[in-house]
């Protein structure tokens, strides 16, 4: 072979190695962004969501309704991510606000569990977002920059979805 095309080659090597580099050392950054924000979320929680949760509830309290905080931190093996389904969500950290009433028995959408209000740790995105579930839906309700993230933040968006949550829970009318 001649000298010319195994200095072409030798160049293609070089430079596909050279990408494999970057391309590696862009993982680690992303990863180590990722592993940063998911501990902005997890101090966040505990200095502001979480607080914010419990003083909603002890608000609620002598109308009969109740709330439970539940925090969620899912570990991946591999790619199941311990629900026997492969996902590809960004989201490991999340933090729940699940609602019962003294009276009334309501159950999250198809009966699955509790009303809920969720806060989600999107670490690919660096975001936070949110979702709900009433009796009768279930879905996202938006997102937020995690520095957004204030008690009253989060009792304006509760208020949101708690209305909707009795508008579904009434016992005394028709739907």
């Amino acid at each position: 072979m001649k000298d010319e095309i195994k200095n072409k080659l030798d160049a293609l090597f070089v430079d596909d190695t050279n990408r494999k580099i970057k391309s590696e050392q862009k993982r680690n950054i992303e990863a180590e962004q990722q592993a940063a924000f998911i501990e902005q979320f997890r101090a966040k929680t505990d200095e502001v969501i979480a607080p914010a949760f419990e003083d909603f509830i002890l608000y609620l309290r002598p109308n009969g309704w109740n709330g439970s905080v539940q925090r969620k931190s899912e570990t991946p093996t591999g790619n199941n991510y311990g629900r026997g389904v492969t996902s590809t969500s960004s989201s490991l950290e999340r933090v729940s606000l699940a609602f019962t009433h003294a009276s009334r028995n309501i159950k999250g959408i198809h009966n699955t569990n509790e009303p809920h209000f969720t806060v989600i740790c999107e670490k690919a995105k660096r975001l936070v977002t949110f979702h709900e579930a009433t009796p009768s839906q279930a879905g996202g309700a938006g997102s937020a920059k995690l520095d957004d993230i204030t008690a009253d933040y989060l009792h304006e968006k509760l208020v949101t979805y708690f209305k909707k949550l009795m508008h579904d829970a009434r016992p005394y009318d028709e739907r």
